[in-house]
């Protein structure tokens, strides 16, 4: 995937005209105080366009990501960063008004093939994760399971409503600080709250379709892939998320579900991942349900408008006896479709004011009828 653009800039028309030479379809991160920690790596593919009268906040994680350095030239903080090298281009403040689209395509192959880099000198070095003893379920799990699952029955019949008490679950059940759940749609996968979206054709659904596993960022057990597993690492990172639980049917990939870090600031261990695992098959079965019901409700609800505003029908079981609020003349022709198997029909008249027909139902052999009132042909 693309790498994460930063704006760190203070002035909101500078970012503006940044933004706009981004990319169809491309969002930037604008930079705050409190959008990164100031670790020595931000552990993705990121860069950073840098403004130089708001060097001062940028974050230490940030200032050894690939950066557009710009300001005034031949002002002193310029013309030092140019004499330090502290980023790959140079530019004033006119030229980034025009200039970044040609040059952040240059720049962000260089910030993934860094991150690549960093990446796997990190696996190279990282210990060995030590093995963490799952807790055992108790009494407590067992009410907040129950609870979860009448509230998930309760709202079956709306998908925000149900999403809604799933992600309620997601702290309850796996601990987790924050949910976000992205759904298929036509042509991507888009979250439930915020504006977060990703193309069907984005390399983590090729990695979870075919390897269809929780991920941990904290401890990457995919394959050894490192182009897929610093594009996850990127979303991880666009997310703030810690676990990925892929929603899967028979290969395909419905979903997924992006949990933050653990309440308790741990890392989730095997009992977790495979909480996770029963939460989203949990999910999916929930999520068909409540699709069945909505067009259940829909056809409730045209059936309703049908009795109102056009003729009566009705279809019967084989055994199943007529209605007794059905005219007198229509169940009699139902009776003669019944014994004759063949399509009846019965024309308005001075004795009767309707207009009806009546057959068998050839997958079930049970009886079909129609009628109007019709009275009004009666001269």
């Amino acid at each position: 995937m693309p790498s994460l653009v930063i704006l760190a800039t203070a002035d909101t028309a500078l970012a503006d005209s940044w933004e706009r030479q981004l990319p169809p379809g491309r969002s930037a991160l604008r930079l705050t105080p409190s959008t990164f920690s100031s670790g020595s790596s931000p552990g993705f593919a990121a860069v950073v366009v840098l403004d130089a009268a708001s060097e001062t906040i940028l974050p230490r994680s940030l200032a050894k990501c690939p950066t557009i350095y710009v300001g005034e030239p031949r002002s002193l903080p310029f013309e030092q960063a140019r004499m330090a090298g502290r980023a790959r281009v140079y530019l004033s403040y006119e030229e980034s008004a025009i200039r970044l689209r040609e040059l952040l395509p240059l720049v962000e192959e260089v910030a993934e093939k860094q991150s690549m880099v960093e990446l796997l000198s990190d696996k190279a070095r990282r210990p060995e994760p030590a093995k963490v003893t799952p807790r055992a379920a108790g009494a407590a799990d067992a009410a907040e399971l129950w609870d979860f699952l009448e509230g998930a029955v309760e709202n079956l019949d709306t998908r925000d409503r149900l999403i809604a008490e799933f992600r309620r679950a997601s702290r309850q059940l796996l601990r987790a600080s924050h949910a976000v759940f992205f759904l298929r749609e036509a042509d991507g996968f888009r979250a439930d709250r915020g504006t977060s979206f990703f193309l069907a054709d984005d390399p983590i659904v090729s990695l979870l379709e075919n390897h269809p596993a929780v991920i941990d960022g904290a401890n990457w057990d995919g394959p050894a892939d490192p182009v897929a597993e610093l594009a996850v690492r990127n979303r991880l990172a666009l997310w703030g998320a810690r676990l990925l639980v892929p929603i899967h049917d028979n290969g395909r990939l419905l979903g997924l579900i992006a949990l933050g870090i653990r309440d308790d600031g741990e890392p989730y261990d095997d009992s977790d991942r495979t909480r996770a695992v029963f939460f989203a098959r949990l999910l999916r079965h929930f999520l068909a349900k409540s699709a069945q019901l909505g067009r259940l409700h829909q056809l409730a609800e045209q059936t309703r408008l049908g009795v109102k505003y056009l003729p009566s029908t009705l279809v019967l079981a084989p055994d199943e006896s007529v209605p007794r609020q059905v005219p007198l003349v229509v169940r009699d022709l139902i009776g003669h479709a019944r014994r004759s198997r063949e399509v009846c029909r019965v024309s308005p008249s001075a004795d009767q004011p309707f207009r009806a027909s009546a057959g068998m139902v050839a997958e079930t052999g049970g009886v079909w009828a129609f009628w109007e009132e019709a009275s009004g042909e009666v001269h």
